[in-house]
């Protein structure tokens, strides 16, 4: 998937998940770098596959649970960021079961 298809469909994914009003500062060409990333991992077709997928899955309680996970190594998110990130997730995902 090249970068403009990936901005038009990232974008229309975060509006239908998050809303219009979920004022993101998420960086495209940063997504765009951790999309390619998580492919590449998801290629492996190893344990990784397995933990996205639950990772993907994972409900309001549980992505917090993470985040909190994530601040005590020194990785803050915003709900916003994480719930995009999970949304880029399922996009690498969908990907690369095609």
């Amino acid at each position: 998937m090249n970068k403009n298809e990936f901005t038009e469909l990232f974008s229309i994914l975060c509006e239908d998940t998050l809303g219009e009003n979920r004022n993101s500062t998420t960086d495209i060409d940063d997504a765009y770098d951790t999309f390619i990333d998580l492919t590449k991992q998801l290629q492996k077709r190893d344990e990784s596959l397995i933990m996205m997928e639950r990772m993907s899955e994972m409900n309001k309680r549980e992505r917090l649970r993470w985040r909190m996970v994530l601040a005590e190594t020194g990785i803050e998110m915003t709900p916003n960021q994480v719930d995009e990130y999970i949304i880029l997730l399922d996009l690498a995902i969908a990907t690369s079961n095609e």
